[in-house]
């Protein structure tokens, strides 16, 4: 049962990097909005984008860190230490 839970942890991050890879413009477009910010000329509405949009990544990018790195420990096989 655990490693059928590490594999679909697997299963889960490789999904997320593919949805990533598929959306690297809207990623590059979130990381310069970062700059944007400091700009006075945009709304609130549009920092509100800004910072939504930059959440929405740390969210993405630690699903992918949590289900590939869990995922893995889970497929380990465990060694038992003789005495």
């Amino acid at each position: 049962m655990r490693k059928f839970w590490g594999v679909l942890l697997i299963v889960i991050g490789i999904l997320f990097v593919f949805i990533a890879v598929g959306r690297i413009t809207s990623l590059i477009s979130n990381i310069l909005g970062i700059v944007k910010i400091f700009d006075s000329n945009i709304s609130a509405y549009q920092r509100g984008q800004i910072f939504g949009g930059f959440f929405y990544w740390m969210i993405h990018f630690g699903i992918i860190y949590f289900s590939l790195k869990y995922g893995s420990r889970l497929t380990k096989k465990k060694t038992q230490i003789s005495p």
